[in-house]
């Protein structure tokens, strides 16, 4: 069953890959923000660092990979067998972000599912073969203090802001 569902999943990121003709739209201003990332202590990392960066004056939500009971973790289970998404999901996807986050290398294809199929018009995140087709804006992540690499991606998304 789940080779099916996997299946059903990667072959929708793919549509979506190759059909990426979305424009991409810098944020005029920041007030909501979607964070993907694959664990619940990065999910944590990355909250705090957005929490101080923007001194608590936006709303932040968002998944890491986890269980189906969590009501932040996605996994398999909230899939159907043909790959269509749950509530918890749906829910996700109909947000409207400002930008989303991905402050990891490798998305799972459940979180990728949502970075896709979000109707986000700007995603950032770190620099990786994975990455590259899905964000719009990529710093290198150089170093292993993740709080240190966000602070540099944030800024340099408030540079693009500045600039357009």
């Amino acid at each position: 069953m789940k080779v099916i569902k996997d299946q059903f999943i990667k072959s929708s990121i793919l549509k979506r890959k190759r059909s990426k003709s979305e424009s991409i739209e810098i944020p005029s201003s920041i007030n909501n923000i979607g964070v993907l990332v694959d664990d619940q202590v990065s999910f944590n990392g990355t909250l705090d660092s957005l929490k101080k960066y923007f001194k608590n004056n936006v709303d932040i939500s968002g998944h890491y990979l986890g269980e189906k009971e969590d009501e932040l973790g996605v996994s398999i289970g909230d899939f159907s067998l043909f790959g269509k998404p749950n509530e918890k999901i749906l829910k996700f996807l109909s947000q409207k972000f400002d930008f989303i986050i991905v402050p990891t290398l490798k998305l799972s294809p459940y979180l990728l599912y949502l970075l896709v199929n979000s109707s986000c018009g700007f995603k950032v995140g770190f620099y990786s073969e994975e990455n590259k087709d899905f964000l719009d804006l990529m710093i290198e992540s150089k170093s292993k203090e993740t709080e240190t690499t966000i602070q540099q991606l944030l800024d340099n998304l408030l540079k693009v802001k500045s600039a357009c």
